[in-house]
């Protein structure tokens, strides 16, 4: 694999019952033009699934072995192909699933739950016992049983199970998940009832999250039906929880489900996930190990440019992200006991969130909205569109509006410490921002409250906060929302909330982003365009990606070379956990949140530079 990219094929093909030479046949014709690295095939695919009694008629369990044999001597396809057919040693026969790369069987995979109730009678022809690690097949010595199978670069770790055996309370998946296999394949004949599909895809996901991997599930189709019941072709694939892929029921030809997976996040998913390594040793199964080696492929998925903000059930993941916010705060406010809140208004986007946030929480709280204080600070570089939307959202909303104009105060300090006022350094901005703060607390401690804090998420990973200054509050609603999640919510409540002041906030989104603290300023001139920081920001901290994956992809997505935004990025990180260290706290809405009381944690002694 290149850059940890997998590609999967699940193929659903037209099945002969009972004619085992053309199944191997179409096969073969749909392998040809497949272009993956891991295809799977159903659930007793050499045969068909719904051959009956017809499974004790040895000519036709040994034709299939001799159609295994023809397939391995003319297989061209270099990956890993994962197929079901019935295998017969001795006298018992079994329900298997072959794992196959080129002319070698890697491992043979019996199932080992044998439904049988209502249509599914598999006890009346298979066995699920056995006593033996290797078998004699296709003229071959293959490792039967329980397996784990490894790629040579130890990325790739997959189990396979079969159909039923993954509504056992202690299923395979489990144990093999358990044993390391962030991978699990599932061929399967699953027949079509009213209300199936979508519980299927639903407990695949469930499965997929228990598990903490990548499950692959491929059902046969509509060509293995019979009288009794109907197959749909139900394929899905999942990853820890989200569902990646499925497939369209119900084609009579055969079909192919091509899916790319991400090996190095659900490893990174794996390494937090504390369980699987506390399940060590709860069951004692064992399983053997087959090592292969997949040739290097370079697959790329698609690339969400702004993977925090929501593309689906938009209004649903509004509100929910809403909901935390807004009872957060509530909380915060009903335990301090605060008469007010008090916060900055700049006529931005992040004091604008804040606000809102404030004002939804005084409503759950039955509190009046004039006890939050909104401040104005007009300083050295305010502009008058960001003064004039900052007045306009305060009147709107009927909060208690103040206007503080810090010039004075600043060109004091400036005297007082001997600063010259036309040298616009960090100090010149830097006292503004201070300044803001101390106007904040004690208008704050004069009237009973606390202050709210503005900065986002992406201004905390990147340091782009002044220490002591904006970067201090009482509590900041914003501290887990990176900005280009702000502007969505701000969006949201224009759109769902706020109608009455929605040309505002439209403005408002469309406003340059800038701390205003000299005139003309624009953050991104400083800092890089938000929607890649927040896209490296995502990447590292969600995904555990490397730096060089991350540039990678970030040169597929935005077309731009990486170099200048991972030097920048990474090198503010590492330099910035002090600020992060001091932060007031705010509520997590990720996973991963920046917040080292509940987040990442890292010490602000660490040197590390990206050069």
């Amino acid at each position: 694999m290149k850059n940890g990219f997998l590609k999967l094929a699940n193929v659903t093909p037209r099945v002969y019952l009972g004619s085992v030479c053309d199944n191997i046949k179409e096969i073969k014709k749909a392998l040809k033009n497949i272009d993956a690295d891991i295809v799977t095939f159903p659930e007793l695919a050499v045969t068909g699934y719904s051959l009956g009694d017809l499974f004790y008629a040895s000519d036709i369990i040994n034709e299939a072995e001799v159609a295994i044999k023809d397939f391995l001597s003319t297989n061209k396809f270099n990956g890993i192909v994962i197929m079901g057919a019935p295998v017969k040693i001795d006298n018992a026969l079994y329900n298997c699933a072959l794992v196959i790369q080129k002319d070698v069987i890697l491992g043979i995979v019996p199932k080992t739950f044998l439904p049988n109730f209502g249509e599914f009678r598999e006890k009346r022809w298979f066995k699920s016992d056995y006593d033996f690690d290797s078998v004699i097949y296709a003229d071959l010595e293959v490792p039967f049983g329980n397996i784990k199978f490894i790629d040579e670069y130890n990325k790739v770790k997959f189990g396979v199970e079969i159909c039923y055996d993954m509504f056992a309370p202690i299923s395979m998946s489990s144990i093999y998940a358990i044993n390391g296999c962030n991978m699990i394949f599932n061929i399967a004949a699953s027949d079509e009832v009213v209300g199936k599909d979508s519980s299927r895809r639903s407990f695949i996901q469930s499965k997929s999250k228990e598990c903490c991997a990548i499950y692959s599930y491929t059902s046969t189709g509509l060509t293995d039906s019979t009288s009794t019941c109907i197959f749909g072709g139900a394929r899905v694939v999942a990853a820890n929880g989200k569902l990646l892929n499925s497939a369209e029921l119900y084609k009579m030809d055969t079909n192919i489900m091509y899916t790319i997976c991400d090996i190095d996040k659900i490893n990174y998913a794996r390494d937090r996930f504390i369980a699987l390594n506390d399940s060590i040793g709860v069951v004692d199964t064992y399983i053997q190990t087959v090592f292969f080696t997949l040739p290097e492929k370079e697959y790329l998925p698609a690339i969400d440019q702004t993977p925090y903000v929501p593309k689906e059930n938009i209004k649903e993941s509004f509100e929910t992200i809403a909901n935390i916010l807004e009872l957060a705060l509530a909380r915060r406010i009903e335990v301090t006991n605060s008469k007010t809140v008090v916060v900055g208004i700049s006529g931005g986007l992040d004091s604008t969130l804040t606000l809102l946030t404030a004002y939804k929480a005084f409503k759950r709280l039955k509190k009046d909205v004039k006890d939050i204080i909104a401040i104005t600070m007009p300083g050295l570089g305010t502009s008058t569109r960001t003064k004039t939307n900052a007045d306009v959202l305060m009147e709107t909303l009927g909060v208690t509006r103040r206007e503080i104009s810090i010039e004075k105060a600043v060109l004091g300090h400036f005297k007082d410490i001997n600063h010259d006022e036309n040298d616009i350094n960090v100090t010149y901005e830097n006292a503004q921002a201070r300044i803001r703060t101390l106007i904040l607390m004690n208008v704050a401690n004069d009237n009973g409250g606390i202050v709210l804090g503005t900065g986002d998420m992406s201004e905390i990973a990147l340091g782009w906060a002044t220490y002591n200054g904006d970067q201090m509050s009482m509590y900041n609603t914003n501290c887990n929302i990176p900005k280009t999640l702000v502007r969505f919510m701000v969006k949201a409540y224009a759109d769902y909330e706020f109608k009455n002041c929605k040309d505002t906030l439209y403005d408002i989104i469309d406003t340059p982003i800038s701390p205003e603290l000299n005139k003309d300023q624009k953050t991104e001139d400083s800092v890089g365009k938000y929607e890649i920081n927040d896209f490296i920001l995502y990447n590292y901290l969600e995904n555990g990606y490397t730096t060089d994956k991350i540039s990678y992809l970030l040169e597929k997505a935005f077309d731009i070379d990486s170099s200048s935004y991972i030097k920048n990025f990474f090198n503010r990180f590492y330099s910035q956990q002090f600020k992060r260290e001091a932060s007031p706290d705010g509520v997590r809405v990720f996973d991963m949140a920046l917040d080292p009381r509940s987040g990442f944690v890292m010490p602000s002694d660490v040197v590390r530079r990206i050069k």
